[in-house]
């Protein structure tokens, strides 16, 4: 399988160090399943951790929705098969895992509806950018299932227990402006100026110094999952090492001179 079946990738005419992925079927709704994980894996693999180059990453859907979550056709065929779901879910957490463990910084854009396991998708990345169109919804306990790539973990992190108890236990829908008010989404723009507004972010990312920027994402995540001391000693390592780094100088040399920088990740 190649993972041109699910996804595209190209590099930013703009920024050289900025990589787009798409979510490639719009005819299908953008809809996920074990293959999709696997090709999404594959993507990473291939196009991403092997590019040295890279800096930021952004995130696209091509057509209407983002994703209408799980493909129910394929679902239904493998229903009841002796060991997928043991086996499936513990591997096919890795590929969200990657978008937030990764170093590399990752904005997506979203339009129209993420539903069920995109909303995880979305929830590891760093940030999102939605449109005015976009809408939400944990649709898994309808379907008798619970969330299980992240959505009653991360999605806790980002809007607390109470709210993703809420989505997740009713499968309540909401749109971009509840999405926003409860800390889901972090911007949202008219739908013509979706793509645009996300590869903005991306562009700004790639252009700021990479290593300031995964020492930063490095030590969000830490305080996000650790005790407020972890995150202070995570910050006072990251500091020493980076107010050593050639690229840290460099930075303060290209503000000082109102230009961009020219980083070589040292």
């Amino acid at each position: 399988m190649s993972y041109q079946e699910f996804f595209s990738f190209e590099i930013d005419s703009q920024n050289p160090y900025l990589g787009i992925v798409r979510l490639n079927r719009p005819d299908k709704l953008n809809t996920i399943s074990a293959p999709f994980y696997e090709a999404m894996m594959e993507l990473q693999q291939t196009e991403i951790v092997r590019n040295t180059n890279l800096r930021a990453i952004a995130i696209l859907a091509e057509g209407r929705h983002f994703s209408a979550g799980i493909d129910l056709n394929y679902a239904r065929s493998v229903i009841g098969t002796p060991g997928r779901s043991l086996y499936g879910v513990c591997y096919w957490q890795n590929a969200y895992k990657f978008w937030h463990d990764f170093n590399l910084p990752v904005v997506v854009g979203i339009q129209g509806a993420c539903l069920g396991t995109a909303m995880e998708l979305v929830a590891a990345c760093d940030f999102r950018i939605a449109a005015e169109n976009a809408k939400f919804a944990l649709k898994e306990v309808d379907v008798g299932i619970s969330t299980d790539l992240g959505g009653t973990t991360r999605l806790t992190q980002l809007i607390g227990p109470g709210m993703t108890k809420l989505l997740a236990m009713t499968c309540e829908q909401i749109d971009v402006k509840e999405a926003q008010r409860i800390g889901l989404v972090e911007r949202v723009v008219p739908l013509e100026e979706l793509e645009e507004a996300t590869l903005k972010y991306g562009r700004i990312l790639a252009e700021k110094s990479p290593i300031a920027v995964q020492m930063c994402k490095k030590c969000i995540n830490i305080a996000a999952d650790s005790s407020a001391q972890v995150g202070l000693w995570a910050e006072e390592i990251q500091g020493i090492y980076t107010a050593s780094t050639k690229d840290k100088a460099e930075a303060s040399r290209a503000m000082m001179e109102k230009r961009p920088g020219n980083y070589i990740l040292e």
